[in-house]
């Protein structure tokens, strides 16, 4: 996939778009590098219908449309139109595509300053990744065999227990499982988490935090049946590495059952390759960070990190630590936990 930001110089927001961009294409775990691209003269601007910074383009084309033009503000825009000139040859072109183009500037916009919710609500969110079939069954086994042991554990929980708290600080019980089943069905393509993130100030975990609670108000033995679905037919989206589903689908798993009490004997096979995987983690766990400078040694199996003060401890609860789940160091000891302890 090709990722274009384009903008002007002496645009205030397009370094902050670009961070919020390259956010999304790591939770998407989508390999591409974002191209700037400085939109520096009138033919330019004329030639791609730049509409406003800063923009982005996949493909070639809107991510989301408007281009992201519409960065929160407290003046209600995220930037400012190139120039007069553009803001005409935009809205010249728009009229002979047959819908209205807008601009980054509030008085431009459908609504002005007094309807910002007008034109978001007329978003159209485009290109979501489109499946690419069955997958590997021997590479993504693990991954499956998770979501049906979850199914199973989970299977008879009452309505006390689905509404407890998980792990997850805004989480109930009934929320995770709803979360982990919308992923595993491929729920979160580029679309949705750019619409998502544009609804809540481009803010990722506000916008996860509150799909999950809308999801949640589904009935658990609905979404139960519908993990079962997306267990027995997995599909993965471009670029999908199977670890890194493996690891959403563990961690969310033991945000379940840890405070419900539920015991896992998680197999060496799928946690070995997940802590490999989280312990270089930088954006979403930020656990490169919490665990650096100490050396992480698991009890229970062959697996071992970093060099310093030592923190041993099962493997489950040296990932969910790195994970950044709090409860997770009661289980752990050693000479570095109060490092940890002081950097939760």
């Amino acid at each position: 996939m090709r990722v274009q930001l384009l903008y002007f110089d002496g645009c205030p927001n397009w370094r902050m778009a670009e961070e919020r961009l390259q956010l999304v294409l790591d939770v998407l775990d989508i390999p591409a590098v974002i191209d700037r691209c400085l939109v520096d003269t009138q033919e330019e601007a004329d030639r791609i219908v730049f509409i406003g910074s800063p923009s982005i383009l996949l493909n070639g084309k809107d991510g989301v449309r408007p281009v992201l033009p519409y960065l929160r503000h407290p003046r209600g825009a995220g930037g400012r139109a190139h120039n007069r000139a553009a803001l005409r040859s935009s809205r010249e072109r728009g009229r002979r595509l047959g819908r209205r183009t807008l601009c980054c500037h509030p008085r431009h916009s459908p609504g002005g300053r007094g309807q910002p919710q007008q034109w978001r609500r007329a978003l159209v969110l485009e290109h979501p990744l489109p499946a690419t079939g069955r997958v590997d069954v021997e590479i993504w086994d693990p991954e499956r065999d998770e979501m049906l042991d979850l199914a199973e554990r989970l299977a008879d929980l009452d309505d006390e227990q689905w509404n407890s708290p998980s792990l997850c600080a805004q989480w109930r019980i009934r929320d995770v499982l709803a979360h982990l089943t919308a992923g595993a069905e491929g729920a979160f393509g580029v679309g949705a988490i750019f619409g998502g993130m544009l609804r809540h100030g481009f803010n990722y975990n506000r916008w996860v935090a509150a799909d999950g609670q809308v999801r949640g108000q589904q009935d658990p033995a609905v979404v139960l049946e519908a993990l079962r679905n997306a267990a027995a037919n997995r599909r993965a989206l471009p670029g999908a590495r199977p670890v890194r589903s493996l690891m959403h689908v563990l961690v969310h798993g033991q945000d379940m059952c840890r405070p419900l009490g539920i015991k896992r004997d998680l197999p060496e096979a799928h946690l070995v390759p997940v802590a490999d995987f989280v312990k270089d983690d930088v954006r979403i766990f930020g656990a490169k960070k919490r665990i650096a400078g100490l050396r992480l040694t698991a009890t229970d199996m062959d697996w071992s990190h970093g060099s310093g003060p030592e923190v041993t401890g099962p493997a489950e609860a040296l990932v969910m630590m790195m994970a950044g789940r709090v409860a997770a160091l009661d289980d752990l000891s050693g000479e570095g936990t109060a490092a940890l302890v002081a950097r939760r």
